[in-house]
């Protein structure tokens, strides 16, 4: 099972325009969505640039305000994966003895927690954490 970072949801909603990185449009098509998770984290930042987005050009903040809302949290629903005791433990262990990007770390000690695979275009933000990462924007 697969927890998606924000640069792959993101990705993935360009997919029907046919500006999709070609890799992470297979890779989408060949997992079911029933094996697709997301953090908290990644929650977090979608609402964050969508609302820098509102703030900047509200024409196409709608836009985005109405994936987020239509098809990100509708097809997500009951697979946010929270921030927990154990996924704070976890994620402080990541920071010690180099502290390291918090957001990153807090999605890595989620997928770590749940046993999922981390599904990035960055994997060298993820790899000191341990977490198994899959780029399909280049391993497609």
């Amino acid at each position: 099972m697969y927890l998606l970072d924000t640069n792959v949801i993101s990705e993935i909603r360009k997919i029907n325009t046919g500006r999709a990185d070609a890799g992470v449009e297979t890779w989408a098509k060949q997992y079911s969505k029933a094996l697709m998770y997301i953090s908290a984290i990644t929650l977090f930042e979608l609402e964050r640039g969508t609302l820098n987005l509102e703030k900047q050009d509200a024409q196409q903040g709608a836009v985005y305000r109405r994936w987020l809302e239509n098809v990100v949290k509708l097809q997500f629903n009951g697979k946010i994966l929270a921030i927990e005791a154990e996924t704070a433990l976890l994620c402080v262990a990541m920071h010690v003895p180099d502290k390291k990007g918090l957001a990153d770390s807090l999605i890595a000690a989620t997928a770590i927690q749940h046993g999922l695979i981390v599904v990035t275009r960055n994997t060298k933000d993820f790899a000191h954490t341990g977490a198994q990462l899959l780029n399909p924007f280049k391993e497609q």
